[in-house]
């Protein structure tokens, strides 16, 4: 164990205190306690180099992205969710309308479909083409080019 911290009220310093004395050497200590405590750690404040507050990410509130899900999947199965928007961003994370937890920005890829489509997507439930399109992978390409030599 080792020999005992020496306190201002040990034998060993001297003549014995009366019992008054044990409280005022008591704050005594404890108040240089304290202020070595404080110079010590504005040293260890002054010494430290500041925390970076450039991000880590490239992501901003209104972007379309991808979550990666952290439970395992079978094969086959998407490791990646559908896009979701960015609705707040901290330094190392973000916040999407999709989950009510922040994200760690590693867990998160951009989405090549930009958000505004990503909801249009979400509401079509009928999973086949809309009326008056082609059902073929190029239709929306197609109707655009339509549209274009029409004008």
């Amino acid at each position: 164990m080792g020999r005992p911290f020496p306190t201002p009220w040990s034998a060993s310093r001297g003549a014995p205190l009366l019992e008054g004395d044990i409280d005022t050497a008591l704050s005594d200590y404890v108040h240089n306690l304290v202020e070595t405590l404080n110079n010590n750690y504005q040293k260890v404040c002054l010494s430290q180099p500041l925390p970076s507050t450039d991000p880590t990410h490239k992501w901003r509130p209104g972007d379309a992205v991808l979550v990666k899900s952290l439970k395992p999947r079978t094969l086959g199965e998407a490791a990646f969710s559908s896009p979701q928007t960015v609705l707040a961003v901290t330094r190392t994370s973000i916040l999407t309308d999709g989950q009510p937890q922040w994200i760690h920005a590693s867990r998160v890829k951009t989405s090549p479909i930009g958000p505004s489509q990503a909801s249009d997507q979400a509401d079509d439930i009928s999973g086949g083409p809309t009326p008056g399109t082609r059902a073929n992978k190029h239709t929306r390409v197609d109707d655009i080019s339509e549209q274009l030599l029409v004008i």
